[in-house]
């Protein structure tokens, strides 16, 4: 009922459009009549010079000079229109009313030249009788070009100069010059055809015109609904995940701080479970993380020359035990030594990705990893599964978020949905380009496409090497107070233990106001805040706030936060501020507090 309604709306719609298109054409018309009014006065000057020069020795020199008067009459009249069009003010029902005045001075012009056919028709002179047909001829054709812009005009010049001169032909002449009245009538029925096809076909333009300047409107109405529509998904996927993300960080900051204290037995196998799960439900939040990451355009991108035998060696390693355990063998080619530009990071997340789908789809057979040199500079490094094979009308499909083909059920074991969509911005930011070749029944091929590089590789040390090895208790240097900002009890409560078993002395509040009474200036050593607060407050100003009430510019400063939306990543990297994301994985939050005060 509703898609008929809005049918009926949009018909509704479209005719009043076109009959609003229909009176701007009109406009545009007349308009371009009026732009042609130069060209009608130069034909109708010429036609009456050419009439007094064939004329000036057969008919009344008096009568002539009169007529030839009032064509320059007209002409100056024409320019007198066209002046007054021109200066005055553009719109749609003026332009119409000069239409109107525009058509009464062809017909005018018509009548005068038609009349003037029972003056100069002689059928005594045959050689001026042939020039002064032909002078009407060409005159009613050669405005056809001009005045078929806006018929009315036409009609009203031609017919009454064609009209009056064929009469005067057929019932004021000879008989034998009545053929010459009905040939010039014939003539006229073909100039009006070809006027109206011409007029249809301008008309026709134009409103293909305007049609394509609605279709631009729709477009750009689609559009910001579109838009909206994204920003209304990300707000929502923000909103969920923040909200989420709370009562998960106190959760894993409390089971980090229980499991340190159970050492075995059925009590620590039931630790596990739970934080396994909570680690599966962190998984999907960070994947949505990684989603609005990339769509923020804050990713950093580290391109370098990267050796390809190692990388791929790594994620192959990594994925083994997995792919054993489902009895699939997982092998990789190993080809002569190769170098790409890209990034590490991204691009072994991207083929970790290609390669754990292969894994989760494959029943049985093997997948292989492996690279192919391309004769465009590129080496594609590939992933080939056995698996059920992904049908054609699906491929383009699968690199959206949460879509999925052969999980109708929504078995977390099958993936989450979300891979291949961070793999295909990722690659996109790495100006990579992504393929897929499948057969279904036969299994699939995904590759992923860089530039080689000539450049030598570059060693790099990864950052989690940094924080290994350092104990509990050698974290924070004795007497370091660390401010905790947060406006829910659970996780304060949860930081303050984990920090304090730690070595640190923990101050804890919902605002900057209740710490300043109680910190000293010289012990402070850290700040942990939230990124939303209370009152409208934000971690960011949290931090300038602290900063400066204690004198203290290089205080260090981590913002913790629940949120994915695109504005607030943004906020906290012009802030200069590293930023962790719930629930904190408390290994992490050691790794930044060990960068960060060292």
């Amino acid at each position: 009922m509703m898609a008929g309604e809005e049918r009926s709306s949009g018909m509704k719609q479209k005719r009043r459009l076109s009959e609003e298109y229909l009176n701007e054409i009109r406009a545009r018309k007349v308009e371009m009549l009026a732009e042609r009014q130069p060209m009608i006065i130069v034909a109708h000057l010429a036609a009456a010079l050419l009439m007094l020069y064939v004329s000036w020795d057969v008919v009344p020199r008096k009568e002539l000079l009169l007529f030839v008067l009032a064509v320059f009459l007209f002409a100056a009249i024409r320019l007198y229109y066209q002046h007054r069009y021109q200066q005055g003010p553009h719109h749609i029902y003026r332009a119409i009313e000069w239409g109107r005045r525009f058509a009464v001075l062809s017909l005018a012009s018509g009548l005068l030249w038609g009349g003037s056919a029972f003056f100069f028709v002689d059928p005594d002179q045959p050689l001026h009788l042939i020039y002064v047909i032909m002078i009407y001829l060409s005159l009613a054709g050669s405005s056809l070009g001009a005045l078929a812009s806006y018929m009315p005009a036409y009609l009203l010049f031609s017919i009454p100069l064609i009209g009056l001169l064929s009469a005067k032909l057929i019932f004021f002449a000879p008989a034998d010059l009545a053929l010459l009245g009905v040939l010039a009538l014939i003539f006229l029925v073909v100039n009006l055809y070809f006027g109206f096809k011409l007029s249809w076909s301008n008309q026709q333009l134009l409103l293909l015109g305007y049609e394509n300047i609605e279709l631009v409107d729709v477009l750009k109405v689609q559009r910001d609904v579109a838009e909206r529509a994204n920003r209304a998904k990300s707000r929502f996927l923000a909103a969920a995940s923040h909200d989420l993300r709370q009562p998960l960080h106190a959760m894993g900051l409390y089971l980090s701080v229980l499991a340190e204290k159970v050492r075995g037995g059925e009590t620590r196998r039931l630790v596990e479970k739970v934080t396994h799960s909570m680690q599966a439900l962190e998984g999907l939040l960070n994947a949505l993380l990684d989603i609005s990451k990339l769509d923020a355009g804050i990713v950093e991108v580290h391109v370098q020359p990267v050796a390809l035998g190692p990388l791929m060696e790594k994620v192959v390693d990594a994925l083994a035990p997995e792919a054993r355990e489902k009895g699939l063998e997982l092998l990789l080619h190993k080809s002569k030594k190769c170098t790409i530009e890209t990034d590490p990071v991204l691009f072994e997340r991207i083929l970790r990705n290609f390669v754990s789908n292969a894994i989760r789809h494959t029943q049985r057979g093997r997948i292989l990893v492996g690279c192919r040199w391309r004769r465009d500079g590129r080496v594609c490094i590939e992933v080939r599964d056995s698996g059920p094979g992904i049908p054609e009308a699906e491929r383009a499909q699968i690199f959206e978020e949460f879509y999925q083909i052969h999980n109708p059920e929504r078995d977390r074991r099958k993936g989450l949905g979300l891979g291949l969509a961070i793999a295909r911005r990722m690659a996109s930011l790495l100006d990579h380009a992504i393929e897929v070749r499948s057969e279904p029944g036969r299994g699939s091929v995904f590759a992923v496409c860089a530039r080689r590089s000539s450049r030598p590789v570059t060693e790099v040390a990864e950052g989690a090497r940094a924080g290994r090895g350092s104990k509990l208790s050698k974290l924070f240097k004795n007497n370091c107070q660390v401010i905790v900002i947060d406006d829910e009890k659970e996780i304060r409560d949860a930081t303050r233990i984990l920090l304090e078993r730690w070595g640190a002395e923990v101050l804890v509040g919902e605002t900057a106001d209740e710490i300043l009474g109680q910190v000293d200036a010289e012990r402070a050593c850290l700040v942990i805040t939230d990124y939303r607060l209370r009152q409208g407050m934000d971690g960011t100003a949290v931090v300038a706030q602290l900063r400066q009430a204690l004198e203290r510019p290089d205080l260090p400063a981590i913002v913790v936060t629940g949120d994915t939306s695109e504005a607030v990543l943004k906020q906290v990297r012009e802030a200069g501020l590293p930023v962790l994301h719930k629930p904190i994985n408390p290994a992490q939050l050691r790794m930044t507090i060990t960068r960060l005060t060292r």
